[in-house]
């Protein structure tokens, strides 16, 4: 595809395995599309082995809406290596990072997309999730107390989306991990551009179709708790 260049904003949706949200996830877009002025959704289908892909186009047919656009890639290499891939594809100068399971209300992230491209800001915007189980809440916490003694940060939350961000030049995301912590990466290369992280509180729903592809059971938190600090340790060590 060209690269998408007559959007302000563009918020890329990595979509992994997600055939059965795909369908609400582009009507819920599209009710709101009179908020999406100058943003464009980018349903990025990250080598997905089900028919995410097949959804993905009937969609983009379905509703010929000029500010959505899709991008895919035919093998999965993780949630980092899709994000850099997609961004690759656009030359907007704000970028917005969201998921496609339809635990991020779509309202708010629209809202808070407003919010950034209004703003003249060189923050990073981030939504900080609110509404989870007390499982999921501990092992957040956990996770920010070891990531914020080792980083000497005080972030709130990591993984939580949206997230939105300018100036992708100085950020460098060849260098970004190709998995789930590039999201740590992102906020903690935010900290050495020496700009600020700005929180909003957003309702974390509950997952009603597909699977989690990061934290979503115990042993997945467990799996992303020891990838993250095994990243940590690395960087601490290289730096």
């Amino acid at each position: 595809m060209k690269k998408i260049k007559m959007f302000d904003l563009t918020i890329i949706l990595p979509c992994y395995n997600e055939e059965e949200n795909i369908d609400i996830l582009f009507s819920n877009f599209y009710k709101l599309k009179n908020k999406l002025d100058n943003i464009c959704i980018l349903f990025f289908n990250n080598g997905s082995s089900d028919n995410t892909l097949k959804r993905i186009i009937e969609n983009i047919n379905k509703y010929q809406f000029k500010n959505f656009k899709y991008a895919s890639i035919e093998k999965n290499n993780g949630y980092g290596y899709g994000l850099k891939i997609a961004l690759k594809e656009t030359e907007s100068k704000f970028i917005g990072i969201s998921h496609a399971d339809l635990q991020i209300p779509i309202k708010e992230t629209i809202d808070i997309a407003n919010k950034y491209l209004n703003s003249n800001t060189e923050n990073l915007f981030m939504g900080k999730r609110k509404g989870r189980d007390a499982i999921d809440n501990l092992f957040t916490r956990g996770m920010l107390i070891f990531v914020n003694l080792l980083t000497k940060n005080k972030f709130l939350d990591i993984n939580a989306q949206p997230k939105f961000i300018n100036n992708i030049i100085e950020y460098n995301f060849s260098n970004f991990p190709d998995d789930f912590n590039f999201d740590l990466h992102l906020l903690l290369k935010t900290k050495n551009l020496n700009k600020k992280i700005e929180y909003f509180e957003i309702e974390f729903l509950r997952r009603t179709a597909g699977k989690s592809k990061g934290g979503g059971s115990i042993l997945g938190k467990f799996k992303l708790t020891y990838s993250t600090l095994k990243y940590l340790i690395k960087k601490n060590i290289n730096d």
